[in-house]
């Protein structure tokens, strides 16, 4: 999966943001998480919300609270808003996963 995500982000980087978001997928649908994270943030920046949510959640409950961090990680370092970054950060921290 990771060398889908990294092909995915050669595509974007030439410029091609369909060929990008095509491997993304790919790599998300194929249970990558991280792939899941990355797709919904170029979902996001395409405004299609209401799917980038749905790979976030998805990342997130097959993820947990390590999704959850990255996730925050990720909304404060691409300045989409402080307060849910550090919301999803902190959830992440202090939640644990069920053994």
């Amino acid at each position: 999966m990771r060398a889908m995500v990294n092909l995915g982000i050669l595509c974007k980087e030439q410029g091609n943001v369909s060929e990008a978001e095509s491997w993304y997928r790919r790599a998300a649908e194929n249970g990558g998480t991280g792939a899941m994270v990355t797709l919904g943030y170029l979902l996001k920046e395409q405004e299609k919300n209401s799917e980038a949510g749905r790979w976030f959640r998805r990342a997130i409950a097959e993820g947990g609270p390590t999704v959850m961090r990255k996730v925050g990680s990720l909304l404060n370092r691409r300045g989409m808003g402080e307060r849910w970054a550090f919301v999803w950060w902190f959830v992440g921290t202090i939640i644990r996963r069920p053994r």
